[in-house]
């Protein structure tokens, strides 16, 4: 397992632009193998939503965001983000600050090595054929309700028997959108 305690932070503005992220946020990108979309001035004045993807969780965080900026409240929701080599758990605090600016603070509770998964790795060739990942948890829908781990989908779906791998789309689990709904309850 890996260390713990290191955070990554984003400001939106009132109309939801980016408009900073900590300064270990190259690092982050560069981590994930992302680089080439996620450094920081390549995100910073454009709209969160055009780096949140699917109608759940896009139905999911414009929720969190009307209640925040409706109650003035803090929102800590659990999450996964990994690359292709570690596992990833955090807890992701959204709070309100000063002119309906919302600040999103990543806490990084736990890392995990793995072997490598390259069907996570963003600059291989992809199809036109997609599959859904939970962008809370990072399972990967193999049916209605049905969500394993990634290793677990490459197997069942023979994904590395194919000759260019799906698209990764991004949706929320039933689990996840009753955690993240029961958030917003409180």
């Amino acid at each position: 397992m890996g260390s713990s305690g290191i955070t990554y932070a984003y400001t939106i503005d009132n109309e939801d632009k980016i408009i900073s992220v900590s300064d270990n946020w190259q690092l982050f990108a560069e981590e994930n193998q992302a680089a080439e979309t996620l450094l920081p001035h390549m995100i910073e004045n454009k709209p969160i939503w055009q780096f949140i993807e699917g109608p759940e969780a896009t139905h999911l965080y414009a929720n969190i965001l009307k209640n925040i900026r409706e109650h003035n409240k803090s929102v800590t929701i659990p999450f996964r983000c990994d690359s292709p080599d570690k596992r990833r758990y955090l807890k992701l605090t959204i709070s309100p600050i000063q002119h309906n600016s919302i600040e999103f603070v990543s806490h990084l509770i736990r890392e995990e090595t793995r072997d490598t998964v390259d069907f996570l790795k963003f600059d291989l060739p992809r199809s036109n054929e997609m599959i859904t990942m939970c962008c809370m948890c990072n399972k990967v829908k193999l049916a209605e309700n049905f969500w394993v781990e990634v290793e677990g989908a490459i197997v069942s779906l023979k994904l590395f028997e194919l000759n260019t791998l799906p698209k990764i789309s991004h949706g929320l689990c039933n689990e996840c959108y009753v955690i993240g709904m029961a958030e917003l309850q409180n």
